[in-house]
């Protein structure tokens, strides 16, 4: 069932009255604009900028026509201003007041309220923030098209292991910094003497390691990462022999404060 009318006043022209979502002038409102192209096409309008003129002063107020029209109704009311004339003149020579320049007017300029925004929306199927989304996303469109394609950073080493080897966490296992040391702001280096090996998963284990350090905090640490790390084929320690799947040699392992391989 509809709603029972109800009326409104939009922008101190016109009376709007609702039924359902659809907005409806009230008589008043229809009377006036009939006045009002009447008095429009007495001022030397043709019958399209006149009848829209009129349409616009009452429920399109942002455009350009309507402002224009509010000049001219002044002057036929004899509380005009200078360059009347030219106003009159400059709705009829661009047409101003027609529906293609009105429509165009909907989607650049921003209603003055909701009722404009009502009609508007009834009468043009267009919205001013509809029609400003889709020029900015254009504009974005074209910056984008002018930029080039977007050179996108390949994931680090340790995610690329994650996703190629999912079951061998061992690969990103990182070093720990001892905490006496990192409070004393000291740096160190760990030599691991280490017999390396290919397992059955395919990946390569340190065994039999032995340490070398001056600094017993450091050489702990290093002993618990060889225990817990593990190379894949990428990233082994060079002097491993592929084909035998064993090899022995020295890894140089770094404490420096600077460095990101630590936890």
């Amino acid at each position: 069932m509809k709603r029972p009318f109800t009326l409104l006043l939009a922008s101190g022209f016109s009376g709007v009255a609702y039924a359902s979502d659809a907005p409806v002038d009230d008589v008043w409102t229809q009377r006036s604009q009939v006045r009002t192209e009447m008095e429009f096409q007495a001022a030397g309008f043709d019958p399209v900028s006149a009848h829209w003129g009129a349409w616009a002063f009452f429920h399109q107020p942002s455009s350009q026509c309507a402002i224009l029209d509010g000049f001219v109704k002044m002057n036929v009311e004899g509380k005009g201003l200078p360059g009347a004339t030219d106003n009159r003149v400059m709705i009829v020579q661009d047409r101003l007041c027609t529906p293609a320049a009105l429509r165009r007017s909907a989607q650049a300029h921003r209603p003055a309220n909701d009722y404009e925004k009502a009609f508007i929306r009834q009468q043009w199927g267009v919205t001013w923030d509809k029609s400003q989304k889709a020029i900015k996303d254009e504009k974005q469109a074209e910056e984008d098209k002018k930029k080039g394609p977007v050179a996108l950073l390949p994931p680090p080493p340790s995610v690329l292991y994650t996703m190629k080897y999912p079951n061998s966490p061992c690969l990103i296992v990182k070093m720990e910094y001892p905490e006496e040391e990192e409070a004393a702001s000291l740096e160190g280096e760990v030599d691991a003497r280490c017999h390396f090996v290919k397992k059955e998963d395919h990946m390569w284990y340190a065994e039999n390691c032995s340490f070398s350090s001056k600094n017993k905090n450091f050489k702990a640490s290093a002993k618990d990462y060889m225990q817990r790390v593990c190379w894949a084929d990428e990233n082994r320690p060079s002097f491993v022999d592929v084909q035998n799947g064993t090899g022995d040699g020295v890894l140089h392992l770094d404490y420096s404060l600077e460095s990101s391989d630590f936890r």
